[in-house]
């Protein structure tokens, strides 16, 4: 940003001479109208010196010649000076004219060095003022979770079937129940999907989904006439049914609006998930904050590991519980990581930030973000305290407008665990990775799947011990 003093400088440049008169020193470094004074003055005695050495050299030529040489001698030595005095006068005017308008260029281009100055301190100013409100966008509806599942019915399968009426009685009984066993199934999917409530330490109750894994989703499906049938059907279930992904999600909207996204990734996978809305978000009370988003996620991995524990028994249990973290979710779990009440068993994070100001930075290049944002959610240090054998995943599109892929890829780099993949989504922007479909969840599933082997070995290793 240049100064004041900067643009009067370049203004100067542009308006004097390239070979600037001899002037004293001080004066040179004066404004550039005073340079134009001094021109002035300089016409006004060149016109006197011009004057008084044409006067001289014409009377003594008057003087030796007759009367009527010396009166036209006269007469054109009149009119010589008549001419100068013409020319200095013009001279004289131009360099009143030059003054003004260089002048005039001053003024108007400090004025317009203030405003633009002013116009960026008031923009700065606005920014810092409102960061929160830029940076948190939350949506506070909390409909009905029947509502939601119904919404998601009507998406999936048609608008020409209502979900809150029955089939078209016209209809053949062979479509009719089809579309009741569709019904059935899809009621099926999220019947064990809760809408549950967190206390935090301050004093605050955010909201969650929490949805167990499928279990054994092969052999419910299988009619198992003998022991040997049923045991082969429960080998064949997908061993992902024994991971916890516990999951924070970007800075706008909220859980509802990330449904299809969890179905999507249960389906896929054969997880449980628990999605946790933070404060202000989706039903929660609070405000959002950094400091806040914090405690929210302290309280939602304690309550999750209390809710486990009672469920199975953690000494039996061997759910493995994975942080998933989605843009400024990234950072949330970057400090839950290292400072959570047990280690996670890995931690995957999508379109992750070294942190949030970095990202902001590269937003608004022409502020200070760095200097003025409050909630930093200092990523690349936080991820310095986790510990060492945490495996970590980092997903990425290249095309990512919001939070560039460069800062994922040196929050990569930094991670200090021994294990770690990164998925680099060619093409993937900031919010449609899910929509990469296997891109997405095939390496993200050969991740887990590692996860989870090394988590039965510890454990089994525990137990022998």
């Amino acid at each position: 940003m240049n100064s004041g003093g900067d643009v009067r400088r370049v203004t100067r440049t542009c308006t004097t001479p390239s070979h600037p008169p001899k002037v004293h020193e001080e004066e040179w470094q004066t404004r550039t109208p005073n340079l134009f004074r001094g021109h002035h003055r300089g016409l006004c005695v060149l016109f006197v010196f011009v004057l008084i050495a044409s006067t001289f050299p014409a009377a003594a030529f008057a003087s030796s010649t007759t009367s009527t040489v010396g009166n036209s001698t006269a007469t054109q030595v009149v009119e010589t000076a008549a001419d100068l005095a013409v020319t200095a006068t013009s001279g004289a005017t131009l360099a009143r004219v030059l003054m003004a308008i260089s002048g005039f260029t001053v003024k108007a281009l400090t004025m317009t060095a203030k405003a633009c100055f002013g116009a960026y301190v008031a923009t700065g100013a606005l920014l810092f003022a409102f960061q929160r409100k830029m940076l948190y966008i939350p949506n506070r509806d909390h409909p009905p979770l029947q509502d939601l599942i119904d919404m998601l019915y009507h998406a999936r399968y048609g608008r020409h079937e209502s979900p809150n009426k029955n089939p078209n009685p016209s209809s053949s009984p062979s479509s009719s129940s089809s579309v009741a066993t569709r019904r059935r199934l899809h009621e099926e999917r999220f019947a064990r999907l809760e809408d549950v409530a967190i206390d935090t330490r301050d004093g605050e109750t955010i909201r969650a989904y929490y949805w167990p894994g499928p279990e054994q989703l092969l052999s419910s499906s299988v009619e198992a006439t003998n022991a040997a049938a049923a045991a082969a059907a429960a080998a064949a279930a997908p061993k992902l049914s024994e991971v916890m992904l516990l999951m924070f999600h970007g800075n706008a909207g909220n859980r509802c609006d990330r449904l299809l996204w969890m179905d999507q990734l249960r389906s896929a996978l054969g997880c449980g998930i628990c999605m946790v809305d933070y404060r202000g978000y989706g039903g929660s009370s609070g405000k959002p904050s950094e400091k806040g988003f914090l405690e929210d996620a302290r309280a939602a991995d304690l309550w999750l590991r209390t809710r486990l524990a009672k469920e199975q028994g953690r000494l039996n249990s061997r759910i493995k519980i994975v942080l998933y973290g989605e843009s400024i979710g990234t950072g949330v779990i970057s400090w839950l990581a290292g400072h959570g009440e047990e280690k996670p068993d890995a931690v995957i994070l999508q379109a992750p930030f070294t942190s949030a100001a970095d990202a902001g930075q590269a937003l608004f290049p022409y502020f200070p973000v760095k200097i003025l944002m409050r909630d930093k959610f200092s990523s690349i240090e936080w991820c310095k305290k986790w510990h060492k054998d945490v495996p970590a995943c980092v997903i990425h599109g290249t095309q990512d407008e919001i939070v560039p892929y460069k800062l994922g890829k040196e929050l990569y780099d930094k991670i200090p665990v021994e294990d770690k993949v990164m998925i680099s989504l060619q093409g993937a922007h900031h919010n449609d990775i899910p929509e990469y479909g296997i891109e997405y969840l095939q390496p993200l599933y050969e991740f887990l799947l590692k996860v989870d082997d090394r988590a039965r070995q510890r454990i089994d290793a525990m137990r022998r011990v």
